[in-house]
């Protein structure tokens, strides 16, 4: 092989090694390109995660502060129910106050009747006390009465002794006999009734008969 051609030869893998290189550089040129966009990626994801991080660090600062919500208006519904009991047991107590007080005032009343029955009642039993005291006041004045004047006034019947009265009060104010015989008559009927008749003394005008027993 002459010089040229060796020449010749030389040059094609000289440009052969050139263009391989050259391949080799833009594929290093490439790896390179790659491998910095994998970097920027990666750099992107790290940014990425820290900030899921970040936001997963929150919502669950959110999700315990949401729990510490809850927790308290547990508290409070638990105070609210309770408030709520307490309420229902006070209404209660003043529900069953509210009756006894009503129960009270009609005892109250009927007690308030009773005892006005029962002061009546008194008042009549009195009545029919005094009427009864007021027979033997009355006989034991006419006796005394009688006594004065006549010594054998117990052996005289007590019609006679009102005789005698009724001639004594003729002597003195004749006007008035005949009004103290009508009285006198009028109080042994009744006497004899309250003493001898039963139910009498409920049948009795116990005013008219004091009345009449004090004149």
């Amino acid at each position: 092989m002459t010089g040229c051609g060796k020449s010749a030869e030389l040059g094609g893998e000289v440009n052969e090694v050139k263009d391989k290189v050259a391949e080799l550089e833009q594929k290093m040129k490439a790896e390179t390109t790659r491998q910095t966009e994998l970097v920027a990626f990666g750099n992107r994801l790290a940014r990425k995660e820290r900030g899921l991080v970040a936001q997963s660090e929150g919502l669950k600062a959110e999700l315990d502060r949401i729990k510490g919500e809850w927790a308290k208006l547990e508290r409070e519904q638990s105070r609210h129910d309770f408030q709520v009991l307490r309420y229902t047991d006070w209404q209660r107590a003043i529900d069953t106050a509210k009756y006894d007080r009503e129960v009270a005032i009609e005892d109250a009343i009927d007690l308030r009747y009773k005892w006005a029955q029962e002061i009546k009642r008194a008042n009549e039993l009195k009545m029919k006390l005094a009427s009864y005291a007021a027979c033997c006041d009355t006989e034991h004045c006419i006796e005394a009465f009688v006594e004065k004047r006549i010594r054998e006034y117990l052996k005289m019947p007590r019609l006679e002794r009102c005789r005698v009265v009724v001639e004594q009060m003729k002597k003195v104010k004749p006007e008035d006999a005949a009004s103290l015989e009508q009285d006198l008559d009028e109080f042994f009927k009744t006497r004899n009734l309250l003493c001898h008749e039963p139910g009498a003394v409920d049948k009795t005008d116990h005013p008219s008969f004091h009345q009449r027993c004090l004149s």
